[in-house]
């Protein structure tokens, strides 16, 4: 006797087939921008050879300003402190480390930012600031966006930033269980889906044998 398949099973199956393919379709849609980063990115990761001139041009710094800078009686003592108020006292407010350990004569600081880094050097002894700025990359603007992550610094476009890597990671994982849920549940034949799933399996395993 031929079995009637349950309405309520098929119902059931329709549903979680439309819920994996919104899950898969609006997260790949709302994460268009930071794909395409991380795939521009890598090829200039992977391809460095090919732009080898333009980086070590890129990585040079100009001189492009000097200012007088003589602190007051609030000016704090902290490196880091100093740093920042520094930094707002040239409106350059953002990402930025200490460069080595402050001398009595010296601070330098790297404020750095997609496409174009700045050197802060301060000169106590005159009371003079210079600035000098490498000219912009496009490679270095893509990287810096790569690398972007973590919720380590004092500012919210940081944070949310950091958030997006979150939901670049999780989605990525999404992706592939409703790819693979909304493959097997159709109907038809699956023979290239087992293809490349399985090959891929095995190439990604026999590579990263041959790493050790």
């Amino acid at each position: 006797m031929k079995e009637i398949p349950n309405k309520n099973n098929q119902v059931r199956k329709l549903s979680w087939y439309r819920v994996m393919r919104s899950v898969h379709l609006y997260t790949g849609v709302l994460l268009i921008p930071w794909m395409l980063i991380y795939a521009v990115s890598t090829f200039f990761i992977s391809h460095g050879n090919l732009f080898q001139k333009s980086f070590e041009a890129s990585r040079k710094f100009e001189e492009y300003d000097k200012q007088a800078f003589v602190p007051d009686e609030t000016f704090p003592e902290d490196p880091a402190e100093q740093a920042l108020r520094i930094l707002r006292h040239l409106d350059l407010e953002g990402l930025h480390r200490v460069v080595g350990k402050p001398t009595p004569e010296r601070m330098e600081i790297l404020r750095i930012s997609p496409g174009a880094n700045t050197r802060v050097l301060w000169d106590k002894q005159v009371n003079q600031i210079t600035l000098l700025r490498q000219p912009f990359a496009i490679w270095r603007f893509f990287n810096y966006l790569h690398f972007r992550a973590g919720y380590r610094q004092p500012y919210l476009a940081f944070d949310v930033w950091g958030l997006m890597v979150d939901l670049v990671i999780l989605s990525i994982v999404l992706w592939v269980i409703t790819g693979i849920y909304m493959t097997v549940v159709r109907p038809g034949k699956k023979r290239w889906f087992y293809v490349c799933l399985i090959g891929g399996s095995v190439l990604f395993v026999v590579l990263v044998a041959a790493f050790f």
